[in-house]
């Protein structure tokens, strides 16, 4: 596993993937502009509660994608993105971000 540095929302955070930095990067881009939007919409400066709001923004992309995949009978989707949710919350239980 490589190791990369990730600056979200003005804080600098080292983290180990096995995916390559570019990949890392762009999920870290997607993360701080949902922060700046939600700081934008809602006058909040708190890093937490903008880390959180995002955070449940891109929970509830997931749950609407799932429900789509679902919906319209593409199993091989929705099998694929809980696999991806299980990396996730594997990764978070064992201290470390992707």
């Amino acid at each position: 596993m490589a190791i990369y540095s990730l600056r979200i929302y003005g804080k600098e955070y080292k983290i180990s993937s096995r995916y390559d930095e570019s990949y890392v990067q762009e999920m870290a881009h997607l993360l701080e502009s949902r922060m700046k939007e939600l700081a934008e919409a809602t006058g909040s400066v708190d890093f937490y509660r903008l880390l959180v709001m995002a955070s449940m923004t891109v929970v509830d992309d997931y749950f609407k994608l799932m429900k789509e995949c679902r919906k319209a009978d593409q199993p091989q989707f929705a099998s694929k993105l809980e696999s991806i949710i299980g990396m996730i919350e594997s990764s978070l239980t064992e201290k470390r971000v992707l």
